[in-house]
């Protein structure tokens, strides 16, 4: 039996879903206010564009900090480390109660 533990991020419109897997089974899952449309509306507010250009951005420039100079990953950092801390929060849910 294999003893793999996984954390799976779903990031979708309207919200992420994080999914705990073990041992070959879905242990629990739950979810993070992060989501592509808040993502979207992030980058059209910071950037004054309208949310179809926020959308090209975000896909163009993502995260990379070599694209779009920085801009993007810039606006994003925040989001993407509030939900890095829902993944650490989560682990440390599985550790203490599994």
């Amino acid at each position: 039996m294999s003893q793999e533990t996984a954390i799976i991020i779903d990031s979708g419109a309207t919200r992420t879903s994080l999914i705990l897997w073990s041992d070959g089974i879905i242990k629990f899952t739950t979810s993070h206010e992060l989501s592509g449309a808040a993502l979207t509306k992030a980058i059209a507010d910071a950037l004054k564009l309208s949310p179809d250009e926020a959308e090209k951005t975000k896909r163009i420039c993502g995260v990379d900090p070599k694209k779009c100079k920085g801009a993007v990953a810039r606006i994003l950092d925040k989001a993407i480390a509030e939900l890095a801390e829902g993944v650490i929060e989560m682990s440390s849910f599985y550790l203490s109660h599994f």
